[in-house]
């Protein structure tokens, strides 16, 4: 590489000068990338951690709910007789709970979903064990 002499600030810089200021700047740019690869890093790490407290905190909040739900359900019990199986809509009703986590339970082995045809029922005594079992 034929390089003329650079000028700075109007002293002119032979080749070998030249070398040593692009040497210097590389360790310099190196070092400025380390730093900047640790930070980066760091804040990762920092967002993944804060990212991870926030869904459990929202996982215990929906699990209080969840709980304080099923309590209320369970004290709103009629004094005419229960039904034996119900869809999985009154269920939802009965027992504040979402038709799609009565599936999951029911995925999950915790209760058993029933078909007669296109109908689907749950049983609600096993719903209800299923909800006071999960409360203590």
């Amino acid at each position: 590489m034929n390089r003329r002499p650079v000028s700075t600030a109007g002293v002119a810089l032979s080749v070998s000068a030249r070398q040593q200021i692009d040497a210097i700047m590389n360790t310099a740019r190196n070092q400025i990338e380390a730093v900047l690869q640790r930070e980066v890093s760091r804040l990762v790490l920092r967002a993944q951690e804060d990212a991870s407290r926030e869904a459990e905190r929202r996982r215990e909040n929906a699990e209080q709910v969840l709980a304080a739900r099923g309590a209320r359900a369970l004290d709103q019990r009629s004094a005419g007789p229960q039904p034996i199986y119900v869809r999985p809509v009154k269920a939802q009703e009965i027992f504040g709970v979402h038709r799609a986590t009565l599936y999951r339970w029911a995925d999950a082995g915790h209760i058993n979903i029933h078909k007669r045809g296109a109908a689907t029922f749950v049983r609600v005594d096993e719903v209800r064990a299923f909800i006071e079992g999960n409360q203590s």
